[in-house]
Protein backbone atom coordinates (compact mmCIF):
# COMPACT_ATOMS: atom_id res chain seq x y z
CA UNK A 1 0.00 0.00 0.00
CA UNK A 2 1.37 3.41 -1.16
CA UNK A 3 -0.73 4.58 2.17
CA UNK A 4 1.73 3.41 4.69
CA UNK A 5 4.89 4.86 3.01
CA UNK A 6 3.01 7.73 3.35
CA UNK A 7 2.03 7.89 6.55
CA UNK A 8 4.88 6.85 7.95
CA UNK A 9 6.55 10.09 6.92
CA UNK A 10 4.68 11.78 9.48
CA UNK A 11 7.31 14.51 9.40
CA UNK A 12 5.40 16.50 7.03
CA UNK A 13 1.65 17.86 7.80
CA UNK A 14 0.41 17.60 4.86
CA UNK A 15 -0.16 14.10 2.45
CA UNK A 16 -1.35 14.23 -1.05
CA UNK A 17 -3.92 11.31 -2.38
CA UNK A 18 -5.65 10.52 -4.92
CA UNK A 19 -9.94 9.91 -4.34
CA UNK A 20 -9.15 6.01 -5.14
CA UNK A 21 -6.50 5.91 -2.21
CA UNK A 22 -8.29 8.48 0.73
CA UNK A 23 -10.47 5.10 2.13
CA UNK A 24 -7.06 3.43 2.89
CA UNK A 25 -5.70 6.47 4.30
CA UNK A 26 -8.27 7.49 6.46
CA UNK A 27 -8.45 3.96 8.43
CA UNK A 28 -4.44 4.48 8.29
CA UNK A 29 -5.10 7.35 10.62
CA UNK A 30 -8.10 5.92 12.29
CA UNK A 31 -5.62 2.96 13.62
CA UNK A 32 -2.83 5.57 14.51
CA UNK A 33 -5.98 7.36 16.83
CA UNK A 34 -5.66 10.55 14.76
CA UNK A 35 -9.51 12.20 14.63
CA UNK A 36 -10.94 13.99 11.95
CA UNK A 37 -11.32 17.40 12.26
CA UNK A 38 -12.48 19.03 9.61
CA UNK A 39 -13.22 18.33 6.16
CA UNK A 40 -13.36 21.04 2.98
CA UNK A 41 -15.26 21.32 0.13
CA UNK A 42 -14.75 24.05 -2.39
CA UNK A 43 -17.40 24.17 -5.38
CA UNK A 44 -18.78 20.89 -4.00
CA UNK A 45 -15.59 19.05 -4.81
CA UNK A 46 -14.08 17.38 -1.78
CA UNK A 47 -10.27 19.38 -1.48
CA UNK A 48 -8.91 17.86 1.61
CA UNK A 49 -9.51 16.72 5.16
CA UNK A 50 -7.54 17.69 8.58
CA UNK A 51 -6.81 15.28 10.83
CA UNK A 52 -5.05 15.65 14.61
CA UNK A 53 -3.57 13.00 17.12
CA UNK A 54 -4.97 14.16 20.27
CA UNK A 55 -1.97 12.57 22.59
CA UNK A 56 1.10 14.26 20.63
CA UNK A 57 -0.85 16.85 19.00
CA UNK A 58 -0.18 16.11 15.03
CA UNK A 59 -1.56 17.29 12.88
CA UNK A 60 -1.70 15.78 9.25
CA UNK A 61 -3.52 17.37 6.57
CA UNK A 62 -5.30 15.32 3.64
CA UNK A 63 -5.34 16.66 0.15
CA UNK A 64 -7.27 15.16 -2.10
CA UNK A 65 -5.98 15.26 -6.44
CA UNK A 66 -8.83 14.95 -8.13
CA UNK A 67 -8.24 13.28 -11.66
CA UNK A 68 -10.27 15.05 -14.15
CA UNK A 69 -11.70 12.54 -17.06
CA UNK A 70 -11.23 14.76 -20.18
CA UNK A 71 -13.44 14.12 -22.82
CA UNK A 72 -12.25 12.94 -26.50
CA UNK A 73 -12.79 15.23 -28.88
CA UNK A 74 -15.61 15.53 -31.35
CA UNK A 75 -15.84 13.26 -34.05
CA UNK A 76 -18.09 14.21 -37.17
CA UNK A 77 -20.45 11.88 -36.60
CA UNK A 78 -20.89 13.75 -32.97
CA UNK A 79 -21.55 16.84 -34.74
CA UNK A 80 -24.14 15.35 -37.05
CA UNK A 81 -26.22 13.58 -34.45
CA UNK A 82 -25.97 16.98 -32.48
CA UNK A 83 -27.12 18.77 -35.62
CA UNK A 84 -29.61 15.94 -36.06
CA UNK A 85 -31.08 15.93 -32.85
CA UNK A 86 -31.28 19.80 -32.91
CA UNK A 87 -33.41 20.02 -35.76
CA UNK A 88 -35.74 17.46 -34.97
CA UNK A 89 -36.09 19.23 -31.17
CA UNK A 90 -36.78 22.87 -33.78
CA UNK A 91 -38.83 21.31 -35.29
CA UNK A 92 -41.14 19.87 -32.60
CA UNK A 93 -41.12 23.63 -31.03
CA UNK A 94 -41.92 25.25 -34.01
CA UNK A 95 -45.06 22.29 -34.70
CA UNK A 96 -46.34 22.89 -31.39
CA UNK A 97 -46.20 26.89 -31.50
CA UNK A 98 -47.94 27.23 -35.06
CA UNK A 99 -50.79 24.74 -33.76
CA UNK A 100 -51.36 27.11 -30.99
CA UNK A 101 -51.95 29.92 -33.50
CA UNK A 102 -54.97 31.19 -35.36
CA UNK A 103 -53.58 32.08 -38.89
CA UNK A 104 -54.04 36.24 -37.96
CA UNK A 105 -52.26 35.77 -34.70
CA UNK A 106 -49.09 33.89 -36.60
CA UNK A 107 -46.15 36.53 -36.15
CA UNK A 108 -43.30 33.92 -35.59
CA UNK A 109 -44.44 31.32 -38.29
CA UNK A 110 -46.38 33.46 -40.90
CA UNK A 111 -48.33 30.85 -42.95
CA UNK A 112 -48.92 31.41 -47.12
CA UNK A 113 -51.46 34.31 -47.82
CA UNK A 114 -54.65 32.33 -48.20
CA UNK A 115 -56.75 31.94 -51.73
CA UNK A 116 -59.82 34.16 -52.49
CA UNK A 117 -61.72 30.76 -52.25
CA UNK A 118 -60.50 30.24 -48.87
CA UNK A 119 -61.55 33.96 -48.24
CA UNK A 120 -64.69 33.33 -49.67
CA UNK A 121 -65.66 30.55 -47.37
CA UNK A 122 -64.32 32.00 -44.54
CA UNK A 123 -66.50 35.18 -44.97
CA UNK A 124 -69.28 32.75 -45.63
CA UNK A 125 -68.66 30.74 -42.32
CA UNK A 126 -68.64 34.39 -40.37
CA UNK A 127 -72.11 35.33 -41.85
CA UNK A 128 -73.76 32.28 -41.12
CA UNK A 129 -72.35 32.56 -37.26
CA UNK A 130 -74.11 36.20 -37.69
CA UNK A 131 -77.35 35.31 -39.19
CA UNK A 132 -78.16 32.38 -36.58
CA UNK A 133 -76.58 34.40 -33.55
CA UNK A 134 -79.23 37.04 -34.09
CA UNK A 135 -81.44 36.59 -36.76
CA UNK A 136 -83.57 39.60 -36.25
CA UNK A 137 -80.17 42.08 -37.01
CA UNK A 138 -80.04 39.77 -40.13
CA UNK A 139 -83.63 40.59 -41.54
CA UNK A 140 -83.15 44.10 -40.31
CA UNK A 141 -80.16 44.74 -42.61
CA UNK A 142 -80.64 42.55 -45.28
CA UNK A 143 -83.36 41.73 -47.23
CA UNK A 144 -85.28 38.01 -46.95
CA UNK A 145 -83.66 36.90 -50.32
CA UNK A 146 -79.86 37.40 -49.62
CA UNK A 147 -78.09 34.80 -48.17
CA UNK A 148 -74.82 34.44 -46.23
CA UNK A 149 -73.35 33.78 -49.77
CA UNK A 150 -74.12 36.42 -51.37
CA UNK A 151 -72.54 38.63 -48.42
CA UNK A 152 -69.10 36.51 -48.72
CA UNK A 153 -69.04 37.33 -52.17
CA UNK A 154 -69.86 41.13 -51.94
CA UNK A 155 -67.17 41.07 -49.18
CA UNK A 156 -64.10 40.35 -51.45
CA UNK A 157 -61.87 42.55 -53.17
CA UNK A 158 -62.54 42.78 -56.70
CA UNK A 159 -59.76 40.84 -57.93
CA UNK A 160 -61.01 37.73 -55.57
CA UNK A 161 -64.68 37.88 -57.03
CA UNK A 162 -62.79 37.95 -60.53
CA UNK A 163 -60.53 35.16 -59.23
CA UNK A 164 -63.74 32.94 -58.29
CA UNK A 165 -66.11 33.77 -61.12
CA UNK A 166 -63.86 33.63 -63.69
Amino acid sequence: MSNNSKLSKLDCSNISVTSEELDATRRALLNASFELLEIKHIENDHVSETWRQSETNRTIIIEIDHIKKIDPPATLQNVVDELVDLWIELRAIRNNTVCQYEDEDCILFPRKPSTAIEAFWKSVEVHRAMRTENPDAWAFLFNSGIDEYVCAYNELEPADQRAITH
